[in-house]
């Protein structure tokens, strides 16, 4: 990921952005028959704020084969303290449209529990930084209160980041079963993953 940071450094990133969207809806398009797919693509909070963004994204999923409530979009903490006003403005319009959005990285950065109150996200990443405690007992207690102030809003736990035995265990005590890491897949090229079919 490290050229990330020379995109944004050009000014580039929403073009950056934008591209993978449009290219992420492409690859997946055969993909959008099976009702219950969903697709979720990242957004940098200088994305997301660009002017007509929820109609930029309107129109790329109307050329694709996806509905609107297969897209769901990933924004981090950083983006909510850039402009409260816009972000939720754009978030209302990708919501009444069907989209779906997350909270990613929670328990990263800034984690203001009155984002998670404010902004209805349909799903909450806890972030990895919370799974790394995990054998402490003062971590494992953090991450459960983390968790319960997720559960009180109502939104989706993924938790991030999970690479071992015991990590999945603590998380099927916790009674969370939307789980990523490296402990199922590491990140593969589009082909390889529908080659291995983990979508059937």
């Amino acid at each position: 990921p490290r050229f990330l940071s020379s995109f944004a450094k050009l000014g580039l990133m929403s073009e950056l952005d934008l591209w993978v969207v449009k290219q992420a809806l492409n690859e997946v398009s055969p993909l959008a028959v099976n009702p219950n797919f969903k697709v979720s693509i990242n957004i940098s909070p200088d994305t997301f704020l660009i002017e007509n963004f929820a109609n930029i994204v309107t129109n790329l999923i109307e050329k694709s084969s996806l509905s609107y409530s297969q897209v769901e979009f990933e924004i981090t903490e950083d983006l909510l303290i850039q402009d409260e006003n816009k972000t939720w403005s754009v978030l209302q319009q990708l919501r009444r449209m069907g989209m779906r959005i997350a909270l990613d990285d929670f328990g990263a950065g800034y984690s203001s529990i009155g984002y998670l109150s404010r902004y209805e996200f349909d799903k909450v990443k806890i972030d990895r930084s919370l799974v790394l405690n995990l054998n402490e007992k003062k971590g494992k207690e953090m991450f459960s209160l983390t968790s319960q102030l997720v559960r009180t809003t109502g939104a989706e736990i993924v938790v991030e980041g999970v690479e071992k035995q015991e990590e999945i265990d603590f998380m099927v005590e916790q009674g969370i079963n939307l789980i990523q890491g490296y402990y199922f897949y590491k990140p593969m090229p589009f082909k390889e993953i529908v080659d291995k079919s983990l979508f059937y």
